[in-house]
């Protein structure tokens, strides 16, 4: 039999008890809203976007593909709904529901505001028009298209973060750089439009517009972070007829999630027949065998210098545990004007990546090799007048030691301002910006990850290199 409880002991199980039930009552709550969130989401996916594409000409199969929750904290992604053969389409998206640039420019209401503002970059134009469409709602050209993205979640990326947590991915100094770049920029961005759309456009009577489509600092941040997320590289006609290549936003497409890992990626869109003719489609095909609900990655991130965990923070928000591209990106220390000239040959930036390095053949043809080889003769005064004398010099063994020495001294310096900044999580609680523990949990385990990463790219070239 279950014991009688005292009075006292009876007050604190009740009080327990009704602590439990509330807990449980809260995760069900959550629960209930995720589900009804993931509901509303896909059939707004399946009843307006799909139609929607299929009218204006595009194709896509429902009993291939279905659109559902990664559960891995992706968010939405494109899933096999049977197993797929390679080389099957499965869908394809006209040009005529893409949105880019050239559409920005010649928007009947607030198309004149770009002419006005000829030094900001396509993305900022693009950002702008975005929100625009948005605030159109059902009058949109895209209405089925902006209702979808207004459902779906945006990732957290640098844009957006606390001030404390910009202040810890200073450990991360080049990531850190390119962030408070892009933030300031966004800034100079938005302040620029909402002069020109508060002033130009009310001496051009079109201030009407602005008033009905104004948008705020934070919704700018959304459609920027929301185009550096989504975008594709896409061959569009310009106004002339002439194809080029444009960054555009790409419904369904966009749902693809990325293939990070070599090998991972299983489909391949675009617009041509591979002949070099191309069409008004935007066709999506899978590269490989698919199994019945496997998600379908795109590698959409080609180059090497855009597969890092600092790149994929900045552009897309999330970071992935270390992957075999990874890599660091090195600030590189200054030169000599003649031998800054003489760089230009070698098409140095002011950050070079560091690579994983796996053996020490690799090591002396890294290209911060060549660098500090460059910085060591500098030093040295050497006469960089004298191409085959310097080219000579490049070459010698002893030259690419003392090169290969001084880029180990980079990186021991580099770890350890990592080890001193291994502490940040104790500056979040004094954090006065207003986040929920959620937002701030993700951001916390995101700048993590791209820590240890980073610190294990740098620890293996110190390792694998010290000896070569």
């Amino acid at each position: 039999q279950t014991p009688t409880p005292t009075p006292n002991a009876t007050n604190g199980n009740s009080s327990n008890m009704h602590h439990s039930i509330i807990l449980i009552g809260v995760v069900l709550l959550e629960t209930i809203c995720s589900s009804i969130s993931l509901s509303t989401t896909v059939s707004i996916f399946e009843k307006e976007l799909v139609p929607w594409i299929e009218k204006l000409g595009g194709t896509f199969d429902g009993s291939k593909v279905t659109l559902k929750d990664t559960a891995t904290g992706a968010g939405m992604g494109l899933f096999a709904s049977q197993a797929l053969k390679a080389g099957e389409r499965v869908f394809s998206v006209p040009l005529d529901a893409m949105m880019n640039i050239e559409h920005a420019l010649v928007d009947d209401e607030l198309g004149i505001l770009w002419e006005m503002l000829p030094d900001l970059s396509d993305l900022e134009v693009m950002a702008a028009f975005l929100l625009f469409e948005r605030k159109r709602g059902k009058s949109s050209r895209w209405a089925p298209y902006m209702h979808l993205l207004s459902e779906l979640s945006i990732p957290i990326t640098p844009q957006t973060f606390t001030h404390a947590e910009m202040a810890a991915l200073q450990a991360s100094n080049h990531v850190y750089l390119t962030a408070q770049s892009r933030r300031d920029m966004l800034s100079e961005a938005y302040s620029l439009i909402i002069k020109a759309a508060t002033q130009g456009l009310l001496k051009e009577n079109k201030h009407h517009h602005w008033e009905k489509l104004k948008f705020s600092r934070e919704e700018y941040d959304w459609a920027y972070t929301a185009l550096r997320s989504r975008s594709h590289k896409v061959g569009v006609r310009d106004g002339m007829g002439q194809w080029q290549d444009a960054m555009c936003l790409v419904p369904i497409a966009d749902l693809l999630n990325t293939g990070v890992r070599n090998g991972t990626s299983n489909i391949a869109c675009y617009t041509g027949d591979g002949r070099g003719t191309k069409n008004v489609l935007f066709h999506c095909k899978t590269t490989v065998d698919v199994q019945e609900n496997e998600e379908l990655l795109v590698d959409y991130i080609g180059d090497l210098s855009r597969r890092s965990s600092g790149k994929l923070l900045l552009d897309y928000g999330f970071v992935p545990t270390l992957f075999e591209n990874d890599h660091v990106m090195i600030e590189l220390p200054t030169l000599g004007r003649l031998a800054e000239e003489k760089l230009k040959n070698y098409h140095f930036r002011d950050a070079e990546p560091l690579p994983f390095v796996t053996a020490e053949e690799e090591c002396y043809s890294l290209r911060l090799v060549l660098y500090f080889s460059i910085k060591f003769l500098d030093d040295r005064q050497i006469d960089f007048s004298d191409s085959i004398q310097l080219n000579e010099l490049l070459l010698e063994e002893n030259t690419r030691a003392h090169a290969l020495e001084m880029l180990l001294q980079r990186i021991e310096q580099l770890i350890a301002d990592r080890h001193q900044s291994a502490i940040f999580n104790a500056d979040f609680e004094d954090d006065d910006d207003n986040e929920d523990e959620e937002m701030r949990k993700e951001v916390t385990d995101m700048l993590n990850t791209l820590f240890v990463n980073e610190l294990s790219v740098l620890q293996q070239c110190l390792q694998v290199c010290s000896s070569a």
